[in-house]
C-alpha cells in the first residue's frame, strides 16, 4: 500500500459517510445509470478484475436482496 494509504473498518466508512441517517431517509433519489456504470467500472479496475455485475434489476430500479438466484424484490418495489 502507498505511505499515505489510510485504513477504514467497514464501520469507519459507516460512520464517515453517516450512513446510519442516509440509509432512513428515503426521499434521496437512486443513482444514475451513468453513476452506477462508473463506479462498477472503478471497483473493477481498483479491487476486483474478475467481479461480475449481471445482477438482473437494472442498478437504476434498485438492485436485488437475494443475488444468488432468490426473489427479485428491489428497493424500489418496496417504496411503491
Amino acid at each position: 500500500f502507498p505511505d499515505d494509504w489510510d485504513e477504514y473498518t467497514y464501520l469507519d466508512i459507516r460512520d464517515h459517510f453517516d450512513c446510519d441517517s442516509r440509509s432512513a431517509d428515503n426521499t434521496k433519489p437512486l443513482p444514475s445509470l451513468e453513476d452506477w456504470t462508473y463506479l462498477q467500472r472503478t471497483y473493477t479496475r481498483v479491487v476486483d478484475v474478475n467481479q461480475r455485475w449481471d445482477d438482473p434489476i437494472p442498478p437504476t430500479r434498485g438492485y436485488s436482496f437475494f443475488p444468488s438466484g432468490g426473489p427479485t424484490t428491489t428497493s424500489s418495489d418496496e417504496q411503491q
